[in-house]
């Protein structure tokens, strides 16, 4: 574990200034993969949706504000993969959306136009619990939702299954 490092971003301006102009210290040279955890609590956190207040000062809304920032987010994280040839891995919730076509389907968490075009890639990971010799077991997967800039018809892909265990 001595090749990690770990920042935690209280907030989501504290994310964006650690990204935005990255020291050495904050991210070296070599650095080869970048992992942004949870980064939707740290969006809704900062830009609630349904509970704005009613205007009684000037200056934009949190809505007005959040598309704008996303724009900035997904920005900065293209060019810092482009620079520093980095992999960038941004690990967020996702809600259910009903569709006619398709009944329930997954959809990310944050859904505006301009950051799905800035993802290229989007796995989701989900887990689910099956019956052997009367014993619950873990089954964690891995399916695909967007490959290369393009969505999949139908909402998930080659869903391909997964173990985790303890390295030590």
């Amino acid at each position: 574990m001595d090749n990690f490092l770990h920042f935690q971003t209280p907030s989501l301006a504290h994310l964006i200034s650690l990204l935005c102009k990255p020291t050495a210290d904050a991210i070296p040279k070599d650095t080869s993969l970048v992992v942004v955890d949870t980064l939707s609590s740290l969006v809704n956190y900062a830009f609630p949706r349904n509970n704005e207040p009613k205007r009684t000062q000037k200056g934009p809304v949190h809505s007005a504000r959040r598309l704008p920032v996303l724009q900035f987010l997904i920005s900065t994280l293209q060019k810092l993969a482009a620079t520093r040839d980095i992999c960038i891995v941004v690990l967020s919730q996702c809600a259910t959306r009903m569709q006619l076509e398709y009944g329930a389907t997954l959809i990310p968490a944050i859904n505006a136009g301009t950051w799905e075009q800035g993802i290229a890639t989007r796995l989701v990971l989900f887990k689910d619990w099956v019956m052997e010799t009367d014993q619950v077991h873990d089954v964690h997967f891995v399916g695909i939702q967007k490959s290369n800039g393009r969505v999949t018809p139908g909402g998930i892909s080659h869903v391909f299954a997964f173990r985790v265990q303890n390295v030590s």
